[in-house]
């Protein structure tokens, strides 16, 4: 299950998870400006893609922040990482 959050900043429409993490920050694809900060006390959605909320047997964890995506956005760059740095590849 997802939705759809416009931006503020780009106006770029972002599909995200109707479920975040919790504590976590989505981000626009476009411009990477916070969206929507989850509360402390929602649970966490594992079994979406964080990025488009795509609800897939086959999520795996991005190796730099472990969070769970489809295949089409594991990659760091795919789901622009906060973990992730270029510099170390």
């Amino acid at each position: 299950m997802s939705q759809i959050i416009p931006c503020q900043s780009c106006g770029q429409k972002n599909r995200l998870p109707v479920v975040l993490p919790a504590g976590k920050v989505a981000r626009c694809g476009r411009c990477h400006s916070g969206l929507v900060e989850a509360a402390a006390d929602e649970p966490f959605a594992d079994d979406e893609c964080q990025k488009c909320g795509a609800d897939d047997e086959d999520l795996e964890d991005c190796e730099h922040c472990g969070e769970a995506f489809c295949r089409r956005h594991v990659r760091p760059k795919k789901h622009a990482c906060p973990d992730y740095d270029e510099e170390e590849d």
